[in-house]
């Protein structure tokens, strides 16, 4: 319970922020934006990221050139390292939790 009270505020206390694209294009499609942050599903990790990789798919994926695009509004990035907040009620994990996630697009 301590920590969950302590997530929510970190939360409420600090803007979330996020490069999104609305549409495929040029790099003039990136947009930094205020994003909402849910709570997360019973099978997910909330997770503060410290670092972010922004790599050649990402480019494929922000000009519309990449097989498989994802649907708009989307948030680019295949790779990220940070700190789990939150655990879903389904995950058993211990926090402080340093996580490393490679997203397969």
């Amino acid at each position: 319970m301590v920590v969950k009270q302590r997530a929510t505020y970190i939360l409420e206390k600090i803007m979330v922020k996020a490069i999104r694209i609305h549409e495929f294009g040029g790099p003039e499609v990136l947009r930094w934006e205020d994003i909402d942050v849910a709570e997360p599903g019973p099978n997910e990790l909330l997770i503060r990221h410290n670092v972010t990789g922004f790599n050649f798919l990402d480019i494929q994926v922000r000009k519309g050139a990449y097989p498989v695009l994802p649907e708009l509004p989307a948030v680019l990035g295949t790779e990220a390292t940070g700190i789990v907040e939150q655990v879903g009620k389904e995950l058993h994990m211990h926090q402080p939790t340093l996580v490393h996630i490679l997203k397969h697009v």
